[in-house]
């Protein structure tokens, strides 16, 4: 007999509670951010009933009726965020019922609970949303390569405190930010490990009696393996609170990036040009161009942020297992997760058509005397001048300079012969050494150490990540095709359980 609309919680409470008020259930439910993992919580249904078929639980005859009602049930997820259930768990469960009665439906439940339910399909969602990401990250390095192997040569000044200190490359530079967010994937991928674990069959905290196959259902659904411990299973959002870290630092590092690009933008420095489709002009002053796409970058990093300590917030005090403030740690979870992505997209896209104005930037390289360290590292390797004296005898050099107005390319041999020699030393400076020293682009080809700025080397490292991205790659693409392997199985399973052809030696040859 098929039972009249409505539901599950209000039947659940039925003899137990009174009914629970609208304003409440609205304040309780989570339909609202279930709808990502809406699908692989039917996912999780059907692959719990073939489970429950294979171990016995349920007659396959019965197997192939639900899951026909679970089948035709999914075209009502699309319109999920019009429910008025408590959540998708509930809809579908009461949904299965009133369509093909409680005799039948009423046995879905068996061996499971919407606690280890929901945490087996935010982890589902959460790791097709880590591929996703790092698929992008993959692309964002890979633009950073390339336009740092176009820039191998453009010399300019690198900075602390944002202050001129030594002649570096772009390509150098740009790097920089690849090796970041190269990392970011390592972390990924790290974290991928950690969530591709299944907590079904932990039922609500402490499994359940019923002979049940946890490893059998891991597999239905893709998982590495299990999450084993019942409790932790349900209770935990570490895997949460880990991507929204992960997600955290990758913000970091684009809003570092970002706001390089605002600041070399300006006027003052003048060092690119950012495309128009990523600039605003102002409502009174035609001239501007506003890096609006850069600065939103650079502010919803704190979204992230946010999110990521609201979640902490919100697990810091709870007792083992399960509680309901979990439920809230969702939300932040798809939102850092769809902010960093899109920023990461934007990021992509800008990077690729940047223009530099090379002139510029080599003009700039060769203010504020950013060959001093190298000028004292002559005097230790040539003229055995400890360091920490040639470090003041350059750093008397420049003061002298600056303060006379004069600029790195008005450093001579003599001047440097002179202030030694108020230091006890009598040095014939290598003329040719020096002037090589002081052009930025000669400069910058002798720092060849491993990681330095010489174009020399900096090709041999971006040469070396791409071997890289393409490693990366390929991982992408083994854990894609898995789970598309897996759901292709899932499928097949569910046809030929519907249509009554599946053996048991089928099951098991899994």
């Amino acid at each position: 007999m098929k039972m009249c609309s409505r539901e599950l919680d209000d039947i659940l409470r039925k003899g137990k509670l009174k009914p629970m008020p609208s304003e409440v259930k609205e304040f309780t439910s989570s339909i609202a951010f279930d709808i990502p993992i809406a699908k692989h919580v039917l996912d999780i249904n059907k692959a719990h009933v073939i489970m429950l078929t294979q171990k016995g639980i349920i007659r396959k005859e019965e197997a192939a009726k639900i899951l026909k009602g679970l089948k035709e049930l999914e075209p009502s997820l699309e319109k999920l965020g019009d429910s008025k259930y408590e959540d998708v768990h509930v809809l579908i469960e009461s949904e299965l019922i009133k369509s093909i009665g409680e005799e039948l439906g009423g046995k879905i439940h068996a061996g499971k609970s919407r606690n280890d339910q929901v945490a087996t399909a935010l982890r589902m969602e959460l790791r097709s949303n880590i591929l996703e990401l790092l698929s992008h990250l993959i692309e964002l390095r890979k633009t950073l390569i390339d336009k740092a192997m176009e820039h191998l040569s453009t010399v300019m000044a690198g900075y602390t405190h944002l202050q001129h200190a030594q002649i570096i490359t772009l390509g150098h530079h740009l790097l920089a930010y690849h090796d970041m967010f190269e990392r970011d994937s390592q972390r990924l991928k790290e974290l991928y490990a950690r969530i591709n674990l299944s907590p079904m069959g932990s039922c609500a905290l402490a499994t359940t009696t019923l002979d049940i196959d946890r490893k059998l259902m891991a597999k239905l659904l893709g998982f590495d393996g299990l999450v084993e411990n019942s409790i932790d299973a349900v209770s935990s959002r570490d895997f949460a609170l880990e991507a929204l870290a992960d997600f955290s630092i990758i913000s970091v590092h684009l809003s570092r990036l970002a706001e390089e690009l605002i600041l070399w933008s300006t006027l003052e420095f003048s060092f690119v040009k950012i495309p128009d489709a990523y600039v605003s002009t102002s409502s009174i002053m035609p001239q501007k161009r506003n890096p609006e796409v850069a600065e939103l970058i650079r502010a919803r990093c704190s979204h992230v942020i946010g999110d990521l300590n609201s979640a902490l917030t919100i697990m810091k005090g709870l007792p083992l297992t399960y509680n309901l403030d979990v439920q809230e740690v969702t939300p932040h979870m798809w939102n850092g997760y769809r902010t960093t992505l899109k920023s990461v997209r934007m990021m992509k896209e800008m990077i690729g058509e940047l223009k530099f104005d090379v002139e510029r930037l080599y003009k700039e390289a060769s203010r504020g005397f950013p060959s001093a360290t190298e000028i004292a590292e002559m005097l230790v390797s040539e003229y055995d001048i400890p360091f920490r004296t040639a470090y003041q005898i350059v750093g008397k050099l420049v003061y002298e300079l600056a303060s006379e107005g004069k600029e790195q390319y008005q450093i001579t041999a003599e001047s440097i012969e002179d202030l030694t020699r108020k230091y006890g030393k009598e040095i014939e400076v290598d003329r040719e050494r020096l002037r090589n020293i002081l052009d930025p682009r000669v400069n910058v080809k002798l720092k060849s150490v491993i990681g330095g700025p010489s174009p020399k080397e900096v090709k041999r490292m971006c040469e070396e990540r791409i071997k890289k991205l393409s490693l990366d790659k390929e991982w992408l693409n083994t854990r894609l095709n898995s789970l598309l392997e897996a759901s292709r199985r899932l499928k097949e399973f569910v046809k030929e359980l519907i249509g009554g052809e599946m053996g048991e030696g089928e099951m098991s040859g899994m």
